[in-house]
Protein backbone atom coordinates (compact mmCIF):
# COMPACT_ATOMS: atom_id res chain seq x y z
CA UNK A 1 0.00 0.00 0.00
CA UNK A 2 1.32 3.46 -0.87
CA UNK A 3 1.83 5.69 2.13
CA UNK A 4 -0.37 8.77 1.65
CA UNK A 5 2.38 11.07 2.91
CA UNK A 6 5.19 9.65 0.75
CA UNK A 7 4.23 11.84 -2.20
CA UNK A 8 4.71 15.02 -0.19
CA UNK A 9 8.48 15.18 -0.19
CA UNK A 10 8.81 17.61 -3.09
CA UNK A 11 5.94 19.91 -2.15
CA UNK A 12 6.22 23.33 -0.53
CA UNK A 13 5.92 23.48 3.29
CA UNK A 14 2.52 25.20 3.12
CA UNK A 15 1.09 22.50 0.88
CA UNK A 16 2.63 19.79 3.03
CA UNK A 17 0.92 21.13 6.13
CA UNK A 18 -2.35 21.34 4.23
CA UNK A 19 -2.00 17.73 3.12
CA UNK A 20 -1.29 16.62 6.68
CA UNK A 21 -4.46 18.35 7.84
CA UNK A 22 -6.42 16.61 5.08
CA UNK A 23 -5.09 13.17 6.03
CA UNK A 24 -5.82 13.77 9.70
CA UNK A 25 -9.35 14.94 8.86
CA UNK A 26 -9.88 11.89 6.64
CA UNK A 27 -8.85 9.52 9.43
CA UNK A 28 -11.18 11.18 11.93
CA UNK A 29 -14.11 11.07 9.49
CA UNK A 30 -13.56 7.40 8.69
CA UNK A 31 -13.24 6.53 12.38
CA UNK A 32 -16.45 8.42 13.12
CA UNK A 33 -18.32 6.53 10.39
CA UNK A 34 -17.11 3.18 11.75
CA UNK A 35 -18.05 4.25 15.26
CA UNK A 36 -21.57 5.12 14.17
CA UNK A 37 -22.00 1.79 12.36
CA UNK A 38 -20.30 -0.61 14.75
CA UNK A 39 -19.40 1.27 17.91
CA UNK A 40 -16.00 2.23 19.24
CA UNK A 41 -15.11 -1.14 20.77
CA UNK A 42 -15.78 -3.10 17.57
CA UNK A 43 -13.79 -0.71 15.38
CA UNK A 44 -10.09 -1.45 14.80
CA UNK A 45 -7.20 0.66 13.53
CA UNK A 46 -6.99 -1.73 10.58
CA UNK A 47 -10.65 -0.99 9.71
CA UNK A 48 -9.93 2.74 9.70
CA UNK A 49 -6.75 2.38 7.64
CA UNK A 50 -8.42 0.12 5.09
CA UNK A 51 -11.31 2.50 4.44
CA UNK A 52 -9.08 5.58 4.48
CA UNK A 53 -6.63 3.79 2.15
CA UNK A 54 -3.59 4.61 4.23
CA UNK A 55 -0.98 2.43 5.87
CA UNK A 56 -0.91 1.75 9.60
CA UNK A 57 2.38 3.67 9.77
CA UNK A 58 0.56 6.73 8.39
CA UNK A 59 -2.20 6.34 10.97
CA UNK A 60 0.32 6.23 13.81
CA UNK A 61 2.00 9.36 12.48
CA UNK A 62 -1.16 11.24 13.31
CA UNK A 63 -2.62 9.37 16.27
CA UNK A 64 -1.02 7.40 19.07
CA UNK A 65 -3.82 4.83 19.18
CA UNK A 66 -7.46 4.19 18.30
CA UNK A 67 -8.73 6.24 21.23
CA UNK A 68 -6.82 9.31 20.06
CA UNK A 69 -8.60 9.46 16.71
CA UNK A 70 -12.00 9.21 18.38
CA UNK A 71 -11.07 11.93 20.90
CA UNK A 72 -9.63 14.24 18.23
CA UNK A 73 -12.29 16.97 18.62
CA UNK A 74 -11.57 17.50 22.32
CA UNK A 75 -7.81 17.30 21.72
CA UNK A 76 -8.13 19.98 19.03
CA UNK A 77 -10.12 22.23 21.36
CA UNK A 78 -7.63 22.01 24.21
CA UNK A 79 -4.63 22.52 21.96
CA UNK A 80 -6.20 25.86 21.00
CA UNK A 81 -7.07 26.62 24.61
CA UNK A 82 -3.53 25.97 25.87
CA UNK A 83 -2.07 28.08 23.04
CA UNK A 84 -4.37 30.96 23.99
CA UNK A 85 -3.51 30.70 27.70
CA UNK A 86 0.19 30.76 26.84
CA UNK A 87 2.62 31.91 29.51
CA UNK A 88 0.24 33.94 31.63
CA UNK A 89 -0.97 33.70 35.18
CA UNK A 90 -4.69 33.07 35.29
CA UNK A 91 -7.79 33.77 37.29
CA UNK A 92 -10.71 31.37 37.06
CA UNK A 93 -12.49 34.04 35.01
CA UNK A 94 -9.59 34.24 32.55
CA UNK A 95 -9.61 30.47 32.08
CA UNK A 96 -13.37 30.64 31.51
CA UNK A 97 -13.03 33.40 28.91
CA UNK A 98 -10.09 31.70 27.19
CA UNK A 99 -11.92 28.39 26.78
CA UNK A 100 -14.88 30.28 25.36
CA UNK A 101 -12.50 32.01 22.93
CA UNK A 102 -11.20 28.60 21.83
CA UNK A 103 -14.77 27.39 21.30
CA UNK A 104 -15.61 30.52 19.29
CA UNK A 105 -12.76 29.66 16.91
CA UNK A 106 -14.55 26.40 16.02
CA UNK A 107 -17.87 25.76 14.26
CA UNK A 108 -20.95 23.56 14.31
CA UNK A 109 -19.18 20.87 12.26
CA UNK A 110 -16.69 20.59 15.11
CA UNK A 111 -19.58 20.52 17.61
CA UNK A 112 -21.18 17.66 15.66
CA UNK A 113 -17.93 15.69 15.75
CA UNK A 114 -17.44 16.43 19.44
CA UNK A 115 -20.98 15.32 20.27
CA UNK A 116 -20.37 12.01 18.50
CA UNK A 117 -17.10 11.63 20.40
CA UNK A 118 -19.07 12.06 23.64
CA UNK A 119 -21.58 9.46 22.44
CA UNK A 120 -18.82 6.97 21.68
CA UNK A 121 -17.30 7.52 25.14
CA UNK A 122 -20.67 6.93 26.81
CA UNK A 123 -20.93 3.63 24.96
CA UNK A 124 -17.44 2.41 25.81
CA UNK A 125 -15.82 2.20 29.23
CA UNK A 126 -12.42 2.03 27.53
CA UNK A 127 -12.91 5.25 25.56
CA UNK A 128 -14.47 6.97 28.59
CA UNK A 129 -11.31 6.16 30.55
CA UNK A 130 -9.14 7.57 27.78
CA UNK A 131 -11.27 10.73 27.74
CA UNK A 132 -10.89 11.15 31.50
CA UNK A 133 -7.14 10.49 31.26
CA UNK A 134 -6.86 13.17 28.58
CA UNK A 135 -8.56 15.65 30.90
CA UNK A 136 -6.10 14.73 33.65
CA UNK A 137 -3.21 15.26 31.21
CA UNK A 138 -4.58 18.72 30.36
CA UNK A 139 -4.87 19.50 34.08
CA UNK A 140 -1.21 18.62 34.62
CA UNK A 141 -0.02 20.62 31.59
CA UNK A 142 -2.14 23.66 32.46
CA UNK A 143 -1.11 23.60 36.13
CA UNK A 144 2.58 23.34 35.24
CA UNK A 145 2.25 26.14 32.67
CA UNK A 146 0.59 28.43 35.22
CA UNK A 147 3.23 27.67 37.84
CA UNK A 148 5.99 28.49 35.32
CA UNK A 149 4.13 31.73 34.55
CA UNK A 150 4.27 32.76 38.20
CA UNK A 151 1.29 31.13 39.90
CA UNK A 152 2.19 29.62 43.29
CA UNK A 153 2.44 25.84 43.44
CA UNK A 154 -0.37 25.81 45.96
CA UNK A 155 -3.58 24.00 46.78
CA UNK A 156 -5.49 27.05 45.54
CA UNK A 157 -3.84 26.92 42.10
CA UNK A 158 -4.47 23.20 41.75
CA UNK A 159 -8.08 23.51 42.90
CA UNK A 160 -8.65 26.37 40.47
CA UNK A 161 -7.45 24.28 37.53
CA UNK A 162 -9.12 21.06 38.65
CA UNK A 163 -12.47 22.72 39.35
CA UNK A 164 -12.38 24.60 36.05
CA UNK A 165 -11.79 21.41 34.05
CA UNK A 166 -14.37 19.47 36.09
CA UNK A 167 -16.96 22.12 35.23
CA UNK A 168 -16.09 21.63 31.56
CA UNK A 169 -16.47 17.84 31.74
CA UNK A 170 -19.82 18.02 33.53
CA UNK A 171 -21.20 20.72 31.23
CA UNK A 172 -20.10 18.98 28.03
CA UNK A 173 -21.45 15.63 29.25
CA UNK A 174 -24.85 17.23 29.93
CA UNK A 175 -24.80 19.05 26.60
CA UNK A 176 -24.18 15.78 24.73
CA UNK A 177 -27.65 14.68 25.90
CA UNK A 178 -29.36 17.85 24.63
CA UNK A 179 -31.56 17.90 21.57
CA UNK A 180 -29.75 21.09 20.53
CA UNK A 181 -26.10 20.07 20.23
CA UNK A 182 -24.95 23.23 18.50
CA UNK A 183 -21.78 25.11 19.37
CA UNK A 184 -23.83 27.95 20.87
CA UNK A 185 -25.68 25.60 23.21
CA UNK A 186 -22.37 24.05 24.32
CA UNK A 187 -20.93 27.51 25.00
CA UNK A 188 -24.03 28.46 27.00
CA UNK A 189 -23.99 25.30 29.13
CA UNK A 190 -20.26 25.64 29.77
CA UNK A 191 -20.59 29.33 30.72
CA UNK A 192 -23.42 28.47 33.12
CA UNK A 193 -21.33 25.74 34.75
CA UNK A 194 -18.38 28.10 35.27
CA UNK A 195 -20.67 30.80 36.71
CA UNK A 196 -22.17 28.29 39.15
CA UNK A 197 -18.71 27.14 40.27
CA UNK A 198 -17.64 30.72 40.89
CA UNK A 199 -20.83 31.54 42.80
CA UNK A 200 -20.36 28.50 45.05
CA UNK A 201 -16.72 29.48 45.65
CA UNK A 202 -17.79 32.95 46.80
CA UNK A 203 -20.41 31.59 49.27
Amino acid sequence: MVDATDVLGATAPGLRELKKAEVRSLLTRVARTHGQRRGYDATTVSDICEDARVSRSTFFRYFSDKAAVFLAPEVDLFERFLAYVGDRTATFQMLDQTLDRALQSLDDEWAYSFALSCDFAKGSADLAKHSFDHCVDIEVVLTNNLIRAGEPDSLETRLKVGTFLASWRIASSRWADFEDRSLNSLRSERTLACALVQSVAVM
